[in-house]
C-alpha cells in the first residue's frame, strides 16, 4: 500500500513488481492507470492505448 496525497493505492506486490514504472492520474472525469504491462482485449469502459486505460 502506498499513499498519495488523499488517496491510498492497494496492489498486490508481484504484481506492482511487474507493472512497474506505474503511474495513476485522477482528474474530474475518472482516472488513468499506465505501466509497462500490456494490455490484452481493450477495457470493458473508457479509452484504451498501449499499456494505459483510462475510466
Amino acid at each position: 500500500m502506498f499513499t498519495q496525497g488523499d488517496y491510498s493505492i492497494i496492489m498486490e506486490r508481484e504484481l506492482f513488481n511487474q507493472a512497474k514504472p506505474l503511474r495513476i492520474d485522477v482528474s474530474y472525469m475518472g482516472f488513468s492507470v499506465e505501466s509497462s504491462l500490456q494490455l490484452g482485449g481493450g477495457c470493458s469502459s473508457g479509452s484504451c492505448s498501449s499499456g494505459s486505460c483510462s475510466v
